[in-house]
């Protein structure tokens, strides 16, 4: 097992992947400690629950990241993981305004296309087990 964490001072919220997709706007801005499959769909790594690429996904944010990037890239894409970040979401319904027009939020990642992301990633530890 592989472990990559930076000490910070704030404790992480443990929660499911599943009540995470289920309900993002409880933990939006919240430290978040979770199981996820890692892995990429040749545009960005994200994380979910398994390696269907039907599944909701959170887009990992390592644009600026806080562990060792020789670290985060000796993990295979395919790789189930324990991460630890700040939780991101953003409601990306599409809205019709009073003009007619429609408007959508940006999202985050690739073409801002994520609805959820993880940033400001503390912990990225792979694991041999799904516990999701």
């Amino acid at each position: 097992m592989l472990a990559i964490s930076v000490a910070t001072d704030a404790k992480a919220t443990e929660v499911s992947l599943t009540r995470l997709l289920a309900h993002p706007q409880q933990f939006n801005g919240k430290q978040v400690s979770f199981v996820a499959y890692w892995d990429s769909d040749g545009h960005a790594t994200s994380l979910r629950a398994g390696p269907s690429a039907d599944a909701p996904r959170i887009y990992c944010d390592f644009e600026k990241p806080r562990l060792p990037v020789k670290l985060i890239e000796s993990i295979p894409h395919g790789s189930w993981v324990h991460v630890v970040g700040v939780f991101r979401y953003i409601d990306m319904t599409v809205h019709t305004l009073p003009d007619g027009s429609r408007a959508i939020a940006s999202g985050f990642g690739w073409m801002n296309s994520y609805d959820r992301a993880l940033t400001d990633i503390t912990e990225f530890t792979r694991i041999r087990h799904q516990h999701i």
